[in-house]
């Protein structure tokens, strides 16, 4: 996480340290448990629906930029790390998939671009917020603390709307049926409800 290392940069106690490895295992419990869950049935509830786990995120940022501004009491706090398990899992929903949409999604004639170019914004996505991150949280940098929240709710925000209407289904489709919708200028939305020339013709056989 791009905040630890504000964990480690402050002199280590025994209680930092505890907390450091509770929430780890927590988070890590949530992510496994999330990414096996999304081996077993992601085809079968697709996997348009299941990454719309983003909406998740958001709205959980949305609650922690708004408490942001309220008293921190312990039982806030409490209610806070039960909001952070609920990112978590949508956010290994949203950033596991991510992996097969850049597989599936693009057609065959640039799947190979689509793919290294995929890779290479995740690159400079993460070196971006690995490095700034820590300065906007740092209590002794920008010190945004909790309102972080607020600049990834806007970003949420915007990779919804984004996912809505440019995120095809992939579930249950081979490689020519999605170049196939993609030629006949299906719109993303529409397509998990499409009959391919494919499925049709099987029907009728």
């Amino acid at each position: 996480m791009p905040s630890s290392s504000r964990l480690f940069s402050v002199r280590p106690r025994p209680d930092c340290y505890l907390t450091f490895l509770t929430t780890n295992l927590v988070s890590g419990s949530i992510q496994l448990a999330t990414s096996i869950a999304l081996m077993l049935f992601n085809d079968k509830f697709g996997r348009r629906d299941l990454v719309f786990g983003a909406t998740i995120c958001t709205v959980t940022l949305l609650i922690v930029g708004i408490l942001g501004f309220v008293d921190q009491t312990q039982p806030l706090k409490n209610f806070l790390i039960f909001v952070a398990c609920a990112w978590s899992f949508a956010n290994t929903t949203v950033g596991s998939l991510g992996y097969a949409f850049t597989g599936e999604v693009a057609s065959q004639r640039l799947r190979a671009r689509t793919a290294g170019i995929a890779a290479g914004l995740s690159v400079v996505f993460g070196l971006t917020f690995n490095t700034s991150l820590p300065i906007i949280l740092d209590v002794n940098g920008v010190n945004w603390g909790y309102k972080t929240a607020w600049l990834f709710f806007a970003t949420g925000i915007c990779v919804c709307i984004l996912l809505y209407f440019f995120l095809p289904e992939c579930s249950r489709r081979n490689a020519a049926e999605i170049d196939e919708m993609y030629e006949k200028g299906v719109p993303a939305w529409k397509m998990h409800k499409y009959v391919t020339d494919v499925q049709s013709r099987v029907q009728y056989t």
